[in-house]
Parts: structure tokens; sequence; C-alpha cells
């Protein structure tokens, strides 16, 4: 009767102890979503278009000759956009925009939940 008590009271007391580890682990494996700035580009052209005087019809053109959306971040850095599917992609290609995103497990791509219209910010001059 004894190790049964130990028992049953042993089992719950275990449990109660790993609960937060196992929480911890959990949190690690979401990706939360965050706000980043950038333009929206095409997986030819990348960060730097071959019409630059007009980036619209520059990316429009790729992606009608099988490129996909991308999206370019700040010092250039590429990421693939995974819902390639957004009406809101061609209304906003070639432009700088505002996006809400969760990023990729391997840092490669970002899925995209909501975009906007942004401002371009003007650079400091160095003293």
């Amino acid at each position: 009767m004894k190790k049964l008590i130990a028992l049953l009271f042993t089992f719950p007391l275990a449990l109660s102890l790993s609960m937060p580890a196992f929480a911890r682990a959990a949190r690690k494996e979401v990706h939360k979503e965050h706000v980043y700035y950038g333009d929206i580009s095409d997986s030819n052209c990348g960060a730097h278009h071959k019409m630059p005087n007009n980036t619209r019809e520059c990316t429009q053109a790729c992606i009608k000759h099988g490129a996909k959306y991308v999206f370019v971040g700040s010092r250039d850095k590429v990421l693939m956009i995974e819902n390639q599917n957004m009406p809101e992609l061609e209304k906003f290609a070639g432009e700088h925009v505002r996006i809400m995103g969760t990023r990729s497990a391997d840092g490669k791509g970002v899925a995209i939940s909501s975009i906007r219209a942004a401002h371009r910010r003007k650079k400091k001059a160095k003293a």
C-alpha cells in the first residue's frame, strides 16, 4: 500500500516539474510575426534590376517569364516569399513596402500575412 501511495505521489510531481522544460522547448520552435521593410522584387533580378529606372515593369516582366516574387530587405538580403498567390504582390511589384510576416525555419523565406506601401527613409549624411 505504501508503494502505491508513493507511486501516486511521485508521478504527478515528476510530471509537474518537467512541464516548464517542455514549454520552453515548444516556444523556441514557434516563429513570431515581425514587421519588415523592403522591396518586392523577383527571383531573376533580386536586389539589382536590369531596368533600374522602372523596377515595377522589370519585376512584372520577370514574373511573366516564370520568376517568383521575393522580398528584398535591409542590406539587400533576399527572402523567398512562400505564399506566391497573394493578389497584393502584383499590386506592390517593384515597390517599397512594409510587411508583416513569419520567417521560415531555415531563414531563407518569409510567409507574408499583410502588406502595405511604405516610404523610404532618407539616408543620414556622414559627418
